[in-house]
């Protein structure tokens, strides 16, 4: 994100390397990226602290995707994992 302008992230997951940026233009992704950005501003806490802690609760499985949101007033974010074909959402506190 820089300024007002917010863009989606695609990463090549066997690899491990951004393959795409796109600007976001849809309003529903706008409103969804806005949410987050606010989110991340009440967080006391970086996502990467709950993401390493999901990696270590959960041997042979890997990130693929993490999404800041609020619950009940307060920051979380939403950590998508993955071990083969198995797929697991676990939640960390961002505050």
């Amino acid at each position: 994100m820089k300024g007002d302008n917010f863009s989606e992230v695609i990463v090549d997951y066997s690899v491990g390397t951004i393959s795409k940026v796109d600007k976001i233009t849809d309003t529903g992704d706008l409103a969804a990226a806005q949410s987050q950005k606010e989110t991340t501003a009440r967080a006391t806490r970086t996502l990467e602290a709950p993401i390493a802690e999901a990696v270590r609760t959960n041997p042979g499985y890997r990130v693929v995707s993490a999404m800041p949101n609020l619950n009940e007033g307060h920051a979380v974010v939403e950590v998508i994992l993955v071990n083969g074909t198995i797929w697991r959402i676990v939640f960390g506190n961002l505050d």
